[in-house]
């Protein structure tokens, strides 16, 4: 996020995912508001007829490759 930014598509395909697993794992609260925002940011970013707006709205896991940070 420091990097990137909060509305970046990598940023939201990662919270996509993240909130996909909380969800999983049983923590309802923080998935539920994870993807609330993240839906939202990408429906502004992306646009809200964007096939990965779409998807995350429907709890649709993102498929994108993250590059690792150098180190």
């Amino acid at each position: 996020i420091r990097l990137l930014g909060t509305t970046h598509p990598i940023t939201l395909a990662a919270q996509t995912n993240l909130a996909i697993d909380l969800r999983r794992l049983g923590h309802t609260t923080h998935a539920e508001q994870l993807h609330t925002t993240t839906v939202t940011h990408m429906g502004e970013t992306l646009g809200i007829n964007h096939p990965a707006t779409r998807n995350a709205a429907g709890w649709v896991r993102a498929d994108c490759d993250i590059d690792p940070m150098p180190l």
